[in-house]
């Protein structure tokens, strides 16, 4: 490594690893000989020699040594000088950087709002601003901090006026709804479902009546065999003091009485069902027979007087007319 020319780099390298600038003074700036630049950069590395390497090829102690070895050169100021000259140069880029992203932020912020919302106001001064006027900076500044603070301000009142239109819509659609239904113009699904609903509650109604009548029906049936129970009993005691022989052909008689009946009565109706059954499967051939003689009428009628004519209303005008509008066809 170069004693002469490496060390601006060497600094340079340093300071943008560390992150920690030089100390800098007024008197650096001034000094005319190479004693005191050589005392400051030996107190600024001794600050700093205990706390971050530069690189594997460059510790504290190389750095050290080369200052040491350049305590002789007589270029030693010029390199400082050079180094600072870089340092203000960098200073200005950054602040013309920054200059330049709060412009632009300024104009953006002239045409939209701080929502993004446009204003549309199309604001204009009522007259020119003369170009001799001077305006202090920091005035200025303030002024644009205070208009892109009233630009953020009109865009939340934007969103907070949208969301309230919003809600006023909720409301005057569920007041319509509420409104409709009293009055039952609307309610048309409300109606449905209540008419269905008692539909089904009155032909509940009237299944549970219906229980309810063959429940009493079985409780009188029950009622009458219990008297008749009860009168067998009573005639059972009464018999049981007769002979065992005659109770028991007075007891067979009655029963064998409504047997005979009972038969005679399923025999009787078996005869008229069989009966129904007959006529009724007379009834459906001869209905049969009387549909396949209509098909067959109406096609010859069909042949005799033309497809296009309407049999039906033929027939309704036969039987109105007596067979006067047959000619007309």
């Amino acid at each position: 490594m170069s004693s002469s020319s490496g060390l601006p780099d060497l600094l340079d390298e340093m300071q943008s690893t560390t992150g920690w600038p030089l100390k800098q003074t007024k008197r650096t700036s001034e000094a005319r000989n190479g004693k005191w630049v050589l005392a400051l950069m030996r107190r600024n590395l001794a600050f700093l020699c205990d706390i971050v390497t530069v690189n594997r090829k460059y510790r504290i102690p190389c750095v050290a040594k080369v200052i040491m070895e350049q305590s002789q050169d007589s270029s030693l100021h010029q390199q400082f000088q050079a180094l600072q000259e870089q340092q203000k140069k960098k200073l200005m880029k950054r602040k013309q950087k920054q200059e330049d992203k709060i412009k632009e932020q300024n104009t953006k912020n002239e045409e939209v709002n701080g929502l993004g919302v446009p204003d549309n106001m199309d604001l204009k001064l009522s007259q020119p601003i003369p170009q001799d006027s001077i305006f202090n900076e920091e005035l200025n500044n303030h002024l644009q901090e205070q208009l892109r603070e009233l630009k953020d301000e009109t865009g939340r009142l934007y969103k907070l006026l949208s969301e309230r239109d919003h809600e006023v819509r909720k409301l005057k659609k569920k007041r319509d709804e509420e409104r409709q239904a009293f009055s039952g113009m609307g309610g048309g699904m409300a109606t449905d479902a209540a008419a269905t609903k008692i539909v089904e509650l009155s032909k509940k109604n009237r299944e549970l009546t219906a229980e309810l009548e063959s429940e009493k029906t079985k409780l009188k049936q029950l009622l009458l065999k219990l008297r008749e129970a009860e009168k067998l009993n009573s005639s059972k005691a009464t018999l049981s003091s007769r002979s065992p022989r005659s109770t028991r052909e007075e007891l067979r008689d009655p029963i064998e009485i409504q047997a005979d009946k009972t038969a005679a009565e399923l025999k009787t109706t078996q005869e008229k069902l069989n009966q129904a059954t007959a006529k009724l499967g007379e009834f459906r051939t001869q209905v049969a027979t009387l549909k396949q003689d209509l098909k067959l009428a109406h096609k010859a009628l069909s042949n005799e007087v033309g497809e296009g004519v309407n049999i039906s209303a033929l027939l309704t005008a036969v039987t109105v007319t007596g067979g006067e509008e047959l000619s007309r066809f």
